[in-house]
């Protein structure tokens, strides 16, 4: 049984490597980058959004549009 003094508080290493998925603050910051940069802005927002809401991963995102 693990004691309750061993504990440690969360830091911000240990928080990214366990996380393995991005908040809807960073979608949502990387579809406002996107939208700003490149000539096809708004598209590039929307397969943004897409995978994340599909929860698909790079791979697959870059399979669909080659």
């Amino acid at each position: 049984m693990k004691s309750a003094s061993k504990k440690r508080a969360p830091s911000i290493v240990n928080l990214t490597v366990k996380r393995r998925y991005l908040t809807e603050r960073e979608i949502e910051r990387l579809m406002d980058c996107a939208r700003k940069h490149g000539r096809y802005g708004q598209r590039d927002a929307i397969m943004i959004l897409v995978a994340y809401r599909h929860g698909l991963r790079f791979l697959a995102q870059s399979i669909m549009v080659a």
